[in-house]
């Protein structure tokens, strides 16, 4: 198998409608944050794309925890960004750009999510996340598993 094809793809902040001064739809601190379930994983690398955005990100971040419903997730504090260290927010300029982390999952709690808050701005901010999981346990064999609902082709 082609290792490519043993990566599962989880959406997390889904293409939207622009974000001011607000949680993403999705993120840690929305009423309905996106858990990633880690379980049989190894590594994931995790993306946050940005669009157009007028303000820099107001927080950035990924919190973990053994429940699904992340009603007592915690701040994986070495996996901030911030607004003074390094890497810091994304800054108002920073258009079309993108942030990612890398994590070994052995270290981790099963359930990640992405905290990620806009800026208060004059329009705001366009993002979209999602986590690719890799070194699999059990080797995904098909589109669902793999996470594409809609769907593969391989040529």
């Amino acid at each position: 198998m082609i290792d490519l094809q043993n990566l599962k793809y989880v959406p997390v902040i889904k293409p939207g409608a622009i974000v001011d001064n607000d949680d993403f739809v999705g993120a840690h601190g929305d009423a309905a944050p996106v858990a990633i379930d880690t379980l049989g994983y190894d590594y994931a690398m995790i993306v946050v794309q940005l669009g157009a955005t007028d303000i820099a990100i107001a927080d950035m971040g990924l919190f973990e925890d053994d429940a699904s419903n992340l009603a007592t997730a915690t701040e994986i504090t070495d996996a901030a960004f911030d607004a003074t260290g390094n890497p810091g927010f994304p800054a108002d300029d920073d258009d079309n750009g993108a942030a990612v982390w890398f994590l070994d999952l052995r270290k981790r709690k099963r359930y990640i999510t992405i905290d990620l808050t806009a800026g208060n701005g004059s329009t705001g901010t366009y993002a979209a996340a999602f986590a690719l999981l890799g070194r699999a346990a059990e080797k995904p064999t098909n589109a669902t598993q793999r996470g594409f609902a809609l769907g593969e082709v391989i040529i």
